[in-house]
């Protein structure tokens, strides 16, 4: 039989969609400058800092995060999306616009009126996913079976030709050795008559 041809190999997976644009985060910093001899780092004083500004911004204290350093308050408020950022900051601009306005609404002295920042920040993709891996390649085809040597059969006149090449040979043997079988004959006829005739004197 005829071999089969290969298979084709799979088609090839479609390609990924693009990945989307990266989010984004909007948040809203408020620097308030303080007296660098004032400690603010307490977790108690941290708490009433962020409870004060959620309250006067009108936002969830789980908003608000304080970073403190000598001298420096720094919030920064989680906004949802750009216009309740814009929101808020408006808000933080008339609350906090003058140190004295900024110091009842915090509760510490603030050295002058705090500023107010919107920024806008991507946030980083995760890395992709690696590509899936190639499809093997298709596996060879069989080979053929190998064909049967058939048995080897003779004609009946292939059969004919060999019983008569057999008799020639048989007929040329005998005329090959009839003279020499005669010969014997008569020498063993004279030989048998000369010891009769030698057994009568």
């Amino acid at each position: 039989p005829s071999p089969q041809p290969p298979l084709p190999p799979p088609p090839s997976p479609p390609p990924p969609p693009p990945p989307p644009p990266p989010p984004s985060t909007t948040t809203v910093e408020v620097a308030a400058r303080v007296p660098a001899s004032e400690s603010y780092d307490g977790a108690a004083a941290r708490a009433s800092l962020s409870r004060s500004l959620a309250a006067s911004l009108d936002v969830d204290v789980g908003d608000v995060s304080l970073s403190v350093t000598a001298g420096l308050l720094l919030f920064t408020v989680a906004a949802p999306s750009q216009a309740e950022a814009a929101t808020i900051s408006a808000t933080a601009a008339g609350a906090l616009g003058t140190a004295a306005a900024a110091s009842q609404v915090l509760g510490v002295s603030v050295l002058d009126a705090p500023d107010v920042e919107t920024l806008d920040t991507a946030v980083s993709p995760p890395p992709p996913s690696p590509p899936p891996p190639p499809s093997p390649p298709p596996l060879p085809p069989s080979p053929p079976p190998s064909p049967h040597s058939p048995p080897r059969t003779y004609s009946a006149p292939k059969l004919a030709a060999t019983y008569a090449i057999h008799a020639v040979l048989m007929g040329l043997a005998w005329l090959a050795l009839a003279p020499l079988g005669a010969a014997i004959a008569r020498y063993s006829a004279k030989a048998v008559g000369g010891s009769g005739g030698g057994g009568g004197l």
